[in-house]
């Protein structure tokens, strides 16, 4: 049973995830929304937080025996705020995936890698393609 106090977020917001939740995940999205001083949700969409499957996928439980990322919406960000989020993302996370056209607001793929990765998804004739994270603010 996960037992993380948080400041910013409920049990209730990782849904069935919740017990699967790492604790170092979740104390550094703690930190990063206290940083930044605006809200986060986590997105709503299947696959956003634990997955059982994906290779290698940080949201793989199966491959990480924990849920080691999670996708997060910024309500009403411009995109000089989320160049802002991002530069305060890298300092807090390994992994950092900037999707700005993610509906209902853009987002981020954060996880908790030993490394440094991070890359943009965005739209190119209407499907998702990955570039590297300045395509993200063209």
């Amino acid at each position: 049973m996960q037992t993380v106090n948080l400041k910013y977020f409920t049990p209730s917001e990782f849904r069935t995830w919740w017990p699967n939740m790492d604790d170092d995940l979740l104390y550094r999205l703690d930190a990063f929304r206290e940083e930044i001083g605006r809200a986060i949700i986590v997105s709503p969409a299947a696959g956003a937080l634990g997955r059982l499957g994906s290779g290698n996928s940080y949201h793989n439980v199966l491959t990480w025996g924990k849920v080691r990322a999670v996708d997060v919406m910024f309500p009403n960000a411009t995109e000089d705020d989320l160049k802002g989020y991002y530069a305060v993302a890298v300092e807090y996370f390994g992994g950092v995936g900037v999707y700005p056209d993610w509906l209902p607001y853009a987002g981020f793929h954060l996880d908790n890698r030993d490394t440094s990765a991070t890359w943009s998804g965005i739209l190119v004739n209407d499907k998702q393609v990955y570039r590297g994270v300045s395509a993200a603010w063209a």
